[in-house]
Protein backbone atom coordinates (compact mmCIF):
# COMPACT_ATOMS: atom_id res chain seq x y z
CA UNK A 1 0.00 0.00 0.00
CA UNK A 2 1.27 3.63 -0.48
CA UNK A 3 2.14 5.79 2.70
CA UNK A 4 1.22 9.06 3.67
CA UNK A 5 3.61 10.92 5.86
CA UNK A 6 2.11 13.97 7.45
CA UNK A 7 3.00 15.98 10.06
CA UNK A 8 6.20 16.82 11.60
CA UNK A 9 9.32 14.58 11.34
CA UNK A 10 12.34 14.46 14.33
CA UNK A 11 15.39 12.45 14.14
CA UNK A 12 16.91 11.58 17.61
CA UNK A 13 20.73 10.51 17.31
CA UNK A 14 22.06 9.01 20.20
CA UNK A 15 25.80 8.70 19.15
CA UNK A 16 29.40 9.02 20.74
CA UNK A 17 32.49 10.74 18.85
CA UNK A 18 35.49 11.88 19.74
CA UNK A 19 35.82 15.28 19.09
CA UNK A 20 33.95 18.40 21.06
CA UNK A 21 31.85 19.68 17.92
CA UNK A 22 30.30 18.23 15.62
CA UNK A 23 27.74 18.31 12.95
CA UNK A 24 24.77 16.29 11.93
CA UNK A 25 23.09 16.36 9.22
CA UNK A 26 19.40 14.29 8.64
CA UNK A 27 17.91 13.73 5.13
CA UNK A 28 14.93 11.74 4.67
CA UNK A 29 14.67 10.24 0.96
CA UNK A 30 12.20 8.41 -0.87
CA UNK A 31 14.02 5.90 -2.88
CA UNK A 32 12.03 4.87 -6.04
CA UNK A 33 11.78 1.84 -7.19
CA UNK A 34 15.24 0.56 -9.20
CA UNK A 35 15.15 0.20 -13.22
CA UNK A 36 16.53 -2.65 -15.57
CA UNK A 37 19.81 -2.99 -14.61
CA UNK A 38 20.33 -0.83 -11.96
CA UNK A 39 20.95 -1.57 -8.11
CA UNK A 40 18.90 1.47 -6.32
CA UNK A 41 16.35 3.92 -7.67
CA UNK A 42 16.16 7.47 -8.13
CA UNK A 43 16.75 9.21 -4.61
CA UNK A 44 14.21 12.12 -4.00
CA UNK A 45 15.15 14.26 -0.84
CA UNK A 46 11.88 15.33 0.61
CA UNK A 47 13.49 17.20 3.42
CA UNK A 48 16.65 18.14 5.18
CA UNK A 49 18.12 19.64 8.44
CA UNK A 50 21.56 20.14 10.48
CA UNK A 51 22.44 20.45 13.67
CA UNK A 52 25.95 21.87 15.01
CA UNK A 53 26.52 19.64 17.80
CA UNK A 54 27.49 22.50 20.12
CA UNK A 55 24.13 23.70 20.45
CA UNK A 56 22.30 20.96 20.76
CA UNK A 57 20.90 21.95 24.45
CA UNK A 58 20.72 25.39 23.56
CA UNK A 59 21.13 27.60 20.43
CA UNK A 60 22.36 30.68 22.67
CA UNK A 61 24.98 28.72 25.11
CA UNK A 62 27.07 26.65 23.19
CA UNK A 63 28.52 23.48 24.71
CA UNK A 64 31.13 21.28 24.16
CA UNK A 65 30.43 17.66 23.69
CA UNK A 66 31.54 14.99 26.04
CA UNK A 67 33.94 13.03 23.31
CA UNK A 68 33.13 9.51 23.63
CA UNK A 69 30.11 9.78 25.89
CA UNK A 70 26.50 8.61 24.41
CA UNK A 71 25.33 11.83 23.17
CA UNK A 72 21.44 12.58 22.41
CA UNK A 73 21.00 15.05 19.14
CA UNK A 74 17.34 16.29 18.60
CA UNK A 75 17.06 17.16 15.19
CA UNK A 76 13.88 18.56 14.00
CA UNK A 77 12.67 18.43 10.53
CA UNK A 78 9.85 20.00 11.13
CA UNK A 79 6.20 19.81 9.01
CA UNK A 80 5.86 17.43 5.60
CA UNK A 81 3.42 16.17 3.85
CA UNK A 82 4.74 13.15 1.46
CA UNK A 83 3.16 10.06 -0.17
CA UNK A 84 5.34 7.38 -0.53
CA UNK A 85 3.86 5.15 -3.45
CA UNK A 86 4.34 1.07 -3.40
CA UNK A 87 7.74 -0.03 -3.90
CA UNK A 88 9.08 3.03 -3.13
CA UNK A 89 11.24 3.50 0.21
CA UNK A 90 11.51 5.50 3.12
CA UNK A 91 15.58 6.11 3.38
CA UNK A 92 17.11 8.14 6.13
CA UNK A 93 20.92 9.04 5.00
CA UNK A 94 22.91 10.60 8.42
CA UNK A 95 25.96 12.33 7.52
CA UNK A 96 28.57 14.85 9.34
CA UNK A 97 29.08 17.45 6.94
CA UNK A 98 26.91 19.14 4.32
CA UNK A 99 29.77 21.46 3.25
CA UNK A 100 29.50 23.64 1.28
CA UNK A 101 25.84 24.21 1.86
CA UNK A 102 26.69 24.54 5.72
CA UNK A 103 29.80 26.13 6.68
CA UNK A 104 32.96 23.55 7.86
CA UNK A 105 33.11 22.69 11.63
CA UNK A 106 36.71 22.29 12.39
CA UNK A 107 35.05 19.09 15.06
CA UNK A 108 36.51 20.96 17.51
CA UNK A 109 34.87 23.71 20.29
CA UNK A 110 36.16 26.61 19.29
CA UNK A 111 34.78 30.17 17.51
CA UNK A 112 34.65 29.02 13.99
CA UNK A 113 35.55 32.41 12.38
CA UNK A 114 38.24 31.87 14.78
CA UNK A 115 39.72 28.62 14.01
CA UNK A 116 43.21 28.21 12.94
CA UNK A 117 44.55 25.11 10.88
CA UNK A 118 45.24 23.38 13.92
CA UNK A 119 41.46 23.12 14.95
CA UNK A 120 40.09 21.55 12.04
CA UNK A 121 40.46 17.51 13.25
CA UNK A 122 38.86 14.35 12.17
CA UNK A 123 35.88 12.99 13.84
CA UNK A 124 35.00 9.70 14.70
CA UNK A 125 31.33 9.28 14.90
CA UNK A 126 29.62 6.39 16.10
CA UNK A 127 25.87 6.34 15.85
CA UNK A 128 24.11 3.86 18.43
CA UNK A 129 21.35 1.53 17.46
CA UNK A 130 18.60 3.43 19.87
CA UNK A 131 18.66 6.16 17.57
CA UNK A 132 15.08 6.74 15.97
CA UNK A 133 12.93 8.83 14.08
CA UNK A 134 9.25 9.88 15.15
CA UNK A 135 6.90 11.12 12.72
CA UNK A 136 3.19 12.48 13.69
CA UNK A 137 1.09 10.92 11.27
CA UNK A 138 1.74 7.57 9.46
CA UNK A 139 -1.24 6.65 6.78
CA UNK A 140 -1.80 3.75 4.89
CA UNK A 141 -3.95 4.03 1.34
Amino acid sequence: ENMEVSGNIMININATTNVSDVDWVVKIIDEYPPKDGETTGFQLMIANRGLRGKYRNSFRTPEPIIEDVPTLFEIDLLHHDHLFKVGHRFVVHIQSSFFPLYGMNPQKFVTIPKAVKEDFVVAHNCILPNSFVIMDQVMDH
